[in-house]
């Protein structure tokens, strides 16, 4: 279990499993998080970026990989339902940049 700190949350503090996806997480804390593709990196409604801990999160799916390209996304917006959190980090639900 990691420690992630969601900085537009009013710094609300929660643990993350790394075998779930970041999507599923907040989900199971209350978090809602937009979301109409069922977590299949296809709608991009669930953009988070990440503040820092950028070590800790998993490398982009190709799936992912596919969508930030095709949307011209940087390295620290990422969607919530593809990545996944094995450290200590920071994030902002939705895109910043």
């Amino acid at each position: 279990m990691a420690k992630l700190t969601i900085k537009n949350r009013d710094n609300i503090e929660i643990e993350t499993n790394p075998a779930t996806s970041l999507l599923l997480t907040l989900g199971q804390y209350g978090i809602k998080i937009p979301n109409r593709c069922g977590g299949h990196a296809r709608c991009g409604f669930c953009k988070i970026t990440i503040i820092s801990g950028h070590d800790n999160f998993n490398k982009r799916t190709p799936h992912e990989e596919h969508f930030a390209k095709e949307h011209n996304l940087s390295e620290e917006v990422r969607l919530a339902c593809q990545t996944y959190v094995k450290g200590p980090a920071e994030i902002y639900i939705g895109q910043t940049k």
